[in-house]
């Protein structure tokens, strides 16, 4: 069948709706001059597509949950497994 593409399936369990939405966030952001941090990060899955999409900056549970703002100076981020 030539001529015809193959619709790629999202790599993730992102809704594609919401990989598009980030992905033009990211884009009008940077387009802009600014940096984009994406919040309430909870996942590796998560993470590795916002670093895929170009998303400079990113918190959430799943680097550390809250912490005291006295306790931070000390904080050390280790991977999660």
């Amino acid at each position: 069948m030539q001529g015809k593409k193959k619709h790629h399936r999202c790599r993730s369990s992102v809704a594609l709706a919401d990989r598009n939405l980030v992905t033009a966030t990211i884009a009008m952001a940077h387009s802009l001059g600014l940096r984009v941090v994406a919040e309430g990060v909870e996942t590796r899955e998560q993470l590795g597509l916002l670093e895929e999409l170009g998303c400079d900056i990113a918190q959430g549970f799943y680097f550390s949950k809250p912490i005291p703002a006295k306790e931070l100076a000390s904080f050390k981020y280790t991977e999660n497994p």
